[in-house]
C-alpha cells in the first residue's frame, strides 16, 4: 500500500481557538471604573450642595435673629406699640395694671360683634353693607362709631375699619373717604365674615377716660417738670428713679428698661 504524504503549508500547525470571554474583560473593567467615577462625582456634588445649604441657612438665621435686622426690629417695635395701645391683660387677683389700654380709654371695653352678610355698594364715598349684629342697638346709638371688617382666613382682603354714618335696619352706610389707594373688601364668595363695632368714643357714662394722667394706671407716661432750660423727671415711664432710657432723644433719661414687655430674642 502506497503512503500519500501530507501537504506542507507555511502556516504551520493550527492554533487552538481563543476563549470568547477573554476579550471582554477589559471593557467590563472600564465600565466598572466609569460607574465608580460617576458615583464619586455625584457624591461630591451632593456634599458641596449640603455645605452650601447649611451656610445659607446659618446666614439667614443670623440675619433674622440678629439685632441689626431692620425687619425684625420693626416687628418688635410694632408689637411693643400694640401692647401699649391695646394693653396687656393681667390675671385675676394679680398686681394693679401698669399697661392700661389706650383703646379702652377711648372706645370702652364693650365691643359689639356680628356678621357682614353682603356688600350692597362697594364704590364711592359711601359704602352700603348688610350687617347683622348679635346684640343690635338703636340706629342713633350706632351712628358715629367705628365698624371693623375682619375677612375670613382664606380671604386675601385686609382688616379694614369705617365710620358708621347711618343705620337702616341691617343696612349700614359707611364713610369711605380714603383718597390714597383703594380699600380691598372681602370677596362675595367669602361672606359672611366677622365685624366688630367699637363703643362710643370718650363716653364718660360708660367709664371711658377723657384723658390719661400721671397715675398708677398710666405708668407708661413720664411725669416731668420744666425747670428753666432743663427738665426735671419726677417719675420716669414704667418705674421709679433713676431713669435710664432717653425715649424722646433730648439727652435726658425719662424711662426705664422693661424685662418682660416683649418675648425673649436670641442674640446669636
Amino acid at each position: 500500500m502506497k503512503m500519500i504524504p501530507l501537504a506542507s503549508t507555511s502556516r504551520g500547525l493550527p492554533r487552538s481557538p481563543r476563549p470568547p470571554h477573554r476579550g471582554r474583560r477589559g471593557a467590563l473593567l472600564l465600565l466598572v471604573l466609569s460607574m465608580l467615577t460617576l458615583f464619586m462625582m455625584i457624591g461630591t456634588l451632593m456634599l458641596v450642595l449640603a455645605i452650601r445649604a447649611r451656610s445659607t441657612s446659618r446666614a439667614f438665621a443670623d440675619a433674622v435673629a440678629g439685632s441689626g435686622n431692620r425687619a425684625a426690629a420693626r416687628g418688635l417695635l410694632d408689637e411693643a406699640l400694640m401692647r401699649l395701645v391695646r394693653g396687656v391683660p393681667l390675671p385675676v387677683g394679680g398686681p394693679p395694671p401698669t399697661r392700661e389700654s389706650l383703646l379702652a380709654d377711648r372706645y370702652g371695653a364693650v365691643t359689639l360683634e356680628g356678621k357682614l352678610e353682603a356688600i350692597i355698594t362697594a364704590t364711592g364715598p359711601v359704602l352700603r353693607v348688610d350687617v347683622k349684629l348679635t346684640n343690635p342697638l338703636p340706629p342713633l346709638q350706632l351712628a358715629g362709631r367705628i365698624l371693623t371688617i375682619k375677612p375670613q382666613a382664606t380671604d386675601p382682603a385686609p382688616v379694614t375699619s369705617f365710620r358708621i354714618l347711618s343705620v337702616n335696619g341691617t343696612e349700614f352706610d359707611l364713610a369711605n373717604l380714603r383718597t390714597v389707594g383703594v380699600r380691598q373688601l372681602p370677596a362675595a364668595d367669602k361672606l359672611p365674615c366677622d365685624v366688630f363695632v367699637n363703643g362710643r368714643e370718650f363716653a364718660g357714662a360708660s367709664g371711658h377716660e377723657p384723658a390719661d394722667a400721671f397715675d398708677a394706671a398710666n405708668l407708661f407716661l413720664t411725669q416731668a417738670t420744666p425747670n428753666g432750660a432743663t427738665v426735671t423727671i419726677n417719675r420716669p415711664a414704667y418705674g421709679a428713679l433713676p431713669a435710664k432710657v432717653d425715649n424722646d432723644g433730648d439727652s435726658v433719661a425719662d424711662g426705664i428698661w422693661l424685662d418682660d414687655f416683649l418675648p425673649e430674642q436670641p442674640d446669636g
